[in-house]
């Protein structure tokens, strides 16, 4: 009978000690009033959370979107990982109705992918860096033609965003 009762301690020993010694889940809200409402379009609440494991840190903000089968999903991300050198280096491409460009924008590096055949793509506009961190926004979407997104896109505040993102990254 000892030995049933400390069979059934030891998982229930190992899940607290897992819990108790886990990084923090937990929400900054700081980013959600960036992920603004869209005129003519059904915006779920912003959801905010807040990782670090294994030495990876992330902070999120993310909302979706939808006006009728049009659907968009926007989410301003900190991450310790360096994601913008690499994602942002110039590149322009278009085949099959499949369009890539690295553009300047607004003072910001843009990636833009179209599928013309598909009337989807994402946005992807570089926030900031620093030596240990990445700032994004990113914009996916479906339903829109390449004009429609990136004037939605635009509807953000990108300066407000990448202000709010160094404060973060210190």
């Amino acid at each position: 009978m000892k030995s049933s009762s400390r069979i059934s301690f030891i998982p229930l020993f190992s899940i607290l000690l897992v819990v108790f010694l886990s990084p923090p889940l937990f929400a900054d809200d700081s980013l959600k009033p960036f992920l603004i409402n869209l005129k003519g379009w059904q915006g779920e609440a912003p959801q905010a959370m807040n990782m670090d494991m294994n030495g990876v840190k992330m902070i999120n903000a993310v909302r979706s979107y939808e006006k009728g089968d049009k659907t968009i999903a926007a989410t301003v991300m900190i991450t310790s990982l360096q994601m913008g050198m690499a994602s942002f280096q110039q590149m322009n491409m278009s085949q099959g109705g499949i369009k890539v460009e690295t553009i300047q924008m607004d003072g910001f590096k843009v990636v833009r992918t179209h599928d013309g055949n598909e009337n989807s793509g994402n946005i992807m506009i570089l926030l900031g860096e620093t030596k240990e961190s990445s700032a994004l926004f990113s914009m996916g979407y479906e339903g829109l033609s390449d004009k429609e997104s990136l004037a939605l896109a635009k509807g953000f505040d990108w300066k407000g965003m990448k202000k709010a993102a160094k404060k973060l990254m210190k």
